[in-house]
C-alpha cells in the first residue's frame, strides 16, 4: 500500500511497505509506479508518468500544481524460470500543492500592491496536501526600460507594496515559496501594468469661475511581452477626484491652496466657481483607488480668470434721482504658458439695488455700450452699483464688486422774505447723512429751474444759474397764495426732481389812518388787516390731516419792523385855481424815488409829487404810530407807509390815504389904541368841494394863546397871553405908537397846540402932547 511521505507544487515522494507474510525469497526485486491523472471520482487518465524504481520510495517530479493523481505501486517478483509482476496496489490519491497564486490588490500610477495565495487542495482519500509556506522570494523587473531585479528580496508576508513606479509602465514580478525544510516550489511570474498619469485642462475659464476636464492617458500595451504571459490587469475603478487649485505668481509658484474638493467618481469634469477676478492659479487633478490610496497629481495647469468690469469713481455722476455711470472694458494680455478665458461679451447688464430699502432696478444693455443712466431713484438713499457680463457661451458672469452710492439730498426750497409783493427764495441741497463714507459723485447742478404758480393766474417758469439763489420773485399780488417749486439741471444733461412745492401766502397790503391832523403836522397809525384768503386756511386745515399722505410746506409772511412813512402832494396844474392852497416846496429827502413811485407818478399823468416827509420808523410789538411835522395849513396831503426788514428793500405802499390839514387861525383886530388893542380870532375854513374821502380834522377850539413880540425888541422873549376859552380878547399895557407883532394858536381837539397863526403886525396909536401956552393966576 504506497503512502506520500511529502509531495510538492510539482511533485510527490512516494514510499511503501511489503506485505508483512512475504517470505525473504518472494520479496520484490523491483517496484514499478504508475501515476495517472484524476479527471472524476469515478474515472482517470491515461497514465502520465511510469517509472521502476528498486527500493521501497519513489520521487514524481515533473507534475502539474493543484491536480489530483492516482498513485498505483507493483511489484517484480523472482521466480524459477521468469520473473513476474505482481499486482497492482490500492490507488493512493494525492493532490499537488497549489502554486502560489499572484494577484494585484492595487495599482496607481506609482504603485502597486501584490499580492499571492496558496489554497490546499482537499481530497477525499487523498494524502495530506496543506503545506506551511515558511518564506517567499520576490523578483521584479521593468520591462518598459528593462531594469532587471529592481526588486530581489525574500519577504515573510504574503503582499507587498511597491511605489516610485513610473506611471505607464510595465512591469513583471516573479514569487516562490520556501517550506521549512527549506524545500523552494516553482516560479510564478506575471505582469502588470502601471496606470496611466492623469491630463487636465481648463475647458472655459470666467470671471470667478473655471470648468476643469480631464482623463487618463492610454499608454497602450508593452512591446515585447509575450501573448501568452500572464498580464495582471488591476482594478482601474476610481474612488474619489481631488482638485486642487491654488493661487500663483506670475512665475508659476504656488502661494496658497484656494480650493481643495473631493470629487465623484462618475465625474471627470468641474467647475469650480468663487474664484476672483483677474488672478493666476496653478490647477492639479489626481485620484484614489478603490482600496482609498491617492495616485500622482497631474501635471500643472496654469491659467487666468478673466477680468471684471471697473468703473472709475471719476466715471460716476451721481444726482438726486439718477446715477450715470461710465465703464470700458480692459483686454487680458496674452501670458505664456497661461491659459486665458473668453473675454467676448455678447451682452450686459446693469443692477442698482437699494441698500437699506427694498428696491432693484436692472437693465440689459447691448454688448457694446460702455455708458448707462439710471433714473427713478430716491433722493439721499443709499444704492449698490454693480455690472456683469453674459460671454460668448451665453453664461453670464458674477456681478461685479458693488460700488455703494448715496445719491444727493433733495433740493429744499424755503422763504427768506415773504412781503405784499414779493417773495425772496433760496434753496439748497443740504449733505445727506453718509456714516458709512459711501461714494457720493461728481453730478454738478448747472442751472436750476424756478416754477411760480399762483391762485390769481400767475405762472412763469424761470431759469437761474448756479449760484442764483436767495432770488426775488416780483410782481406777486397781496394776501394771495403762490406755489414754489425748484429742480436742477446736472451738468450730464439730466433734470433732478422737483423739490416739495412751498405755498407762500403773501402779506395783505398795509392800511394807514389818520388818528390826529393840525395845521402843520398830522399823527398816523397803520396795521395789517388779517388775511382774508380762504384757500391757505383750507390748505392749512388739509395739512393738518392725519391721512394726508403727501406733506404741505406752508409759510406766510412774518412780522416786518421797519417802516417808512411818505406824505406827498401834487403840484398844481398852473391853470388851477384853488382858493386855500398854499403853494409848497419839494422836501429834501435823502433817498431817490424808486420803482413804485415811479409807476404811481405814471398812474398820475406823469406829475410827479412832492415828497414833503418821509421817515423811517422801528417797531417790534403792537401798532405802530408816527406823528410827522412840517406840513402846511389847510393843505391837501396823500400819506402812505410801506414796510421792509431792513432799510432799503421795501414791500409793497400801503393804500394811499388823502388827508387836509387844518386851516391856519385867522386873527382880526377890532380896536387899536395907544396901550391896547381889541382882537378877535377864527379857523380859516378849508376849501369848497372836497372829495369826501379826504380825511379831515375837527379843529375844534378848546383854548388859545396869544403871542405879543415887540418889534424893536427881537431879542427879547415876547408875552404869551392865554386864553381860557374864548374866540376874542383886549391886549392892555402896550406902548404909545410901538410896533408889536401878534399871533394866535389855539388847543385844539384836546389833544395838541396847533401853530401860531397871523402873524399880524399893528401900531399903536400916538399919546396926546399937551403944550402949556399961557399960565395965569386961575387959568392955564
Amino acid at each position: 500500500q504506497p503512502e506520500c511521505k511529502s509531495h510538492g507544487e510539482d511533485f510527490i515522494e512516494a514510499v511503501w511497505r511489503d506485505a508483512p507474510t512475504t517470505s525473504d525469497s518472494m520479496r520484490p526485486i523491483k517496484f514499478q509506479v504508475q501515476v495517472a491523472v484524476v479527471e472524476s471520482r469515478d474515472h482517470e487518465g491515461p497514465p502520465v508518468q511510469d517509472q521502476e524504481v528498486d527500493g521501497h520510495k519513489a520521487l514524481l517530479t515533473g507534475l502539474v500544481p493543484d491536480v489530483r493523481y492516482r498513485i498505483r505501486v507493483r511489484g517484480l517478483f523472482p521466480d524459477l524460470h521468469f520473473q513476474t509482476w505482481g499486482c497492482w496496489s490500492a490507488p493512493l490519491e494525492v493532490a499537488t500543492i497549489r502554486a502560489v497564486g499572484l494577484q494585484m490588490n492595487d495599482i496607481g500610477e506609482d504603485f502597486a500592491l501584490l499580492n499571492w495565495t496558496r489554497e490546499a487542495v482537499a481530497i477525499e482519500g487523498a494524502g495530506p496536501s496543506q503545506v506551511q509556506d515558511f518564506k517567499y522570494e520576490l523578483v521584479m523587473a521593468n520591462e518598459t526600460t528593462g531594469e532587471q531585479a529592481l526588486v530581489h528580496k525574500e519577504l515573510l508576508e504574503t503582499s507587498y507594496r511597491v511605489e516610485q513606479l513610473q506611471p505607464g509602465a510595465t512591469y513583471s514580478f516573479a514569487v516562490r515559496a520556501c517550506d521549512e525544510q527549506e524545500s523552494w516550489g516553482l516560479w510564478q511570474k506575471a505582469y502588470f501594468q502601471t496606470l496611466g498619469p492623469i491630463t487636465v485642462t481648463a475647458h472655459e475659464i470666467g470671471e470667478e469661475f473655471v470648468r476643469l476636464i480631464w482623463q487618463r492617458r492610454d499608454v497602450g500595451r508593452c512591446a515585447g511581452i509575450p501573448a501568452s504571459a500572464n498580464i495582471l490587469v488591476g482594478e482601474q475603478f476610481v474612488h474619489r477626484y481631488r482638485v486642487q487649485v491654488t493661487t500663483a505668481t506670475a512665475g508659476g509658484d504656488d502661494a496658497e491652496v484656494v480650493r481643495d474638493v473631493e470629487v465623484d467618481p462618475c465625474n471627470t469634469a468641474y467647475r469650480l466657481d468663487g474664484l476672483a477676478p483677474d488672478m493666476l492659479y496653478n490647477v492639479r487633478v489626481r485620484a484614489s483607488t478603490g482600496a482609498g490610496a491617492w495616485g500622482l497629481w497631474s501635471d500643472q495647469v496654469c491659467f487666468r480668470t478673466v477680468k471684471a468690469f471697473s468703473v472709475p469713481l471719476t466715471n460716476l455722476l451721481v444726482g438726486e434721482n439718477y446715477i450715470k455711470v461710465d465703464w470700458e472694458q480692459q483686454r487680458q494680455r496674452p501670458e505664456g504658458g497661461v491659459l486665458l478665458g473668453d473675454d467676448t461679451i455678447t451682452s450686459q447688464q446693469v443692477r442698482v439695488r437699494g441698500l437699506h430699502v427694498d428696491t432693484v432696478k436692472e437693465l440689459t444693455l447691448a454688448a457694446d455700450a460702455r455708458s448707462v443712466k439710471i433714473p427713478g431713484l430716491q433722493p439721499a438713499t443709499a444704492y449698490g452699483l454693480s455690472i456683469r457680463k453674459c460671454t460668448g457661451n451665453g453664461e453670464w458672469g458674477p456681478w461685479m464688486a458693488e460700488i455703494p452710492l448715496l445719491t444727493a439730498a433733495a433740493i429744499q426750497i424755503n422763504s427768506a422774505e415773504i412781503a405784499e409783493d414779493y417773495v425772496v427764495l433760496e434753496w439748497f441741497a443740504p449733505a445727506p447723512q453718509n456714516p458709512e463714507g459711501y461714494h457720493m459723485g461728481t453730478g454738478v447742478v448747472t442751472t436750476y429751474q424756478l416754477r411760480v404758480g399762483g391762485d390769481d393766474g400767475y405762472s412763469d417758469d424761470v431759469y437761474l444759474q448756479e449760484g442764483a439763489s436767495p432770488h426775488v420773485v416780483t410782481g406777486l399780488r397781496p394776501d394771495h397764495v403762490y406755489e414754489f417749486a425748484v429742480r436742477g439741471h446736472y451738468n450730464d444733461d439730466e433734470w433732478g426732481p422737483w423739490s416739495g412745492v412751498l405755498h407762500v401766502l403773501t402779506l395783505p397790503r398795509l392800511q394807514v389812518r389818520c388818528e390826529l391832523i393840525s395845521e402843520a403836522f398830522a399823527t398816523f397809525a397803520w396795521s395789517r388787516p388779517a388775511s382774508e384768503n380762504k384757500r391757505f386756511v383750507r390748505l392749512q386745515k388739509e395739512s393738518q390731516d392725519p391721512e394726508m399722505q403727501v406733506e404741505r410746506k406752508l409759510q406766510r409772511g412774518a412780522s416786518r419792523p421797519v417802516y417808512e412813512v411818505r406824505i406827498t402832494t401834487r403840484a398844481s396844474p398852473p391853470d388851477a385855481d384853488v382858493p386855500g392852497l398854499y403853494a409848497l416846496h419839494p422836501a429834501n429827502v435823502e433817498d431817490a424815488p424808486d420803482d413804485e413811485e415811479v409807476d404811481d407818478n405814471n398812474a398820475h399823468g406823469g406829475v410827479a409829487p412832492d415828497v414833503v416827509v418821509r421817515k423811517r420808523v422801528e417797531n417790534h410789538s403792537g401798532e405802530p404810530t408816527e406823528t410827522l411835522e412840517g406840513l402846511h395849513p389847510n393843505t391837501i396831503y396823500t400819506v402812505s407807509v410801506r414796510s421792509g426788514v431792513k432799510p432799503g428793500v421795501w414791500g409793497m405802499w400801503s393804500t394811499w390815504q388823502e388827508f387836509i390839514t387844518l386851516g391856519p387861525i385867522l386873527p382880526c383886530f377890532d380896536a387899536i389904541g395907544e396901550g391896547y388893542t381889541s382882537l378877535r380870532w377864527e379857523r380859516a375854513p378849508p376849501p369848497d368841494g372836497l372829495a369826501g374821502h379826504i380825511a379831515r380834522g375837527t379843529g375844534e377850539i378848546y383854548q388859545s394863546e396869544i403871542r405879543v413880540v415887540d418889534v424893536a425888541q427881537p431879542a427879547k422873549p415876547g408875552t404869551v397871553l392865554e386864553i381860557a376859552s374864548g374866540l376874542a380878547h383886549t391886549i392892555t399895557d402896550l406902548q404909545p405908537f410901538r410896533n408889536y407883532e401878534i399871533a394866535v394858536r389855539c388847543h385844539h381837539d384836546g389833544a395838541a397846540w396847533g401853530v401860531w397863526g397871523g402873524g399880524h403886525r399893528v401900531r399903536t396909536q400916538t399919546g396926546i402932547g399937551i403944550t402949556v401956552e399961557h399960565v395965569g393966576e386961575d387959568f392955564v
